[in-house]
């Protein structure tokens, strides 16, 4: 493809992706360019749907394996910084929790993907004195699939994992 060609591709991938998301907001004279680009892209036998097929194909891919999970980290014996957050208790102490990369994942925003969550069973319960203090969690690695149910103020999450571990030691990052 030329450089035009490649410009105007993307000028109808965006006219598309404004016209499906704000209805109304492409006026008349503009539906009117893209239906023309898109006539000279085919008449110079650019196969604009397929392009976009696998465009749509490439991103779900890229996504698929920016979320994939690493079997060779299988068995692994670690030490690993992250935040706590709570699954449930033993009186005061938590002994099942969530090991997430960054305060409030999960809870205030879209839970990470399933290979940045790590499910935490600690026997012993640990304390948590803040859901904002960083700890270290150091124990073996394992790589499974787990879906866990996470409490919220409005209700409850199904959260996807990929990993656990039943850790030797919790302990406060400093």
């Amino acid at each position: 493809m030329t450089e035009d060609q490649i410009y105007d591709l993307s000028y109808v991938a965006r006219m598309r992706m404004l016209k499906e998301r704000k209805f109304g907001s492409v006026g008349d004279e503009t539906l009117k360019k893209i239906e023309e680009t898109e006539k000279k892209l085919t008449a110079e036998g650019v196969d604009i749907e397929g392009l976009f097929a696998e465009r749509e194909a490439i991103t779900e891919l890229r996504r698929e394996r920016a979320e994939a999970v690493v079997d060779s980290l299988n068995g692994l014996y670690i030490r690993m910084l992250g935040y706590l957050l709570p699954l449930d208790f033993d009186g005061k102490k938590g002994i099942e929790f969530l090991l997430v990369p960054w305060v409030g994942a999960c809870i205030h925003t879209p839970p990470p993907p399933q290979n940045q969550i790590v499910y935490i069973n600690f026997d012993k319960g640990y304390e948590i004195s803040s859901r904002y203090t960083p700890v270290w969690v150091e124990g073996t690695l394992r790589t499974e699939s787990l879906t866990k149910e996470l409490f919220l103020v409005d209700g409850t999450s199904n959260i996807n994992l990929g990993y656990s571990m039943r850790p030797k030691s919790i302990e406060k990052y400093n």
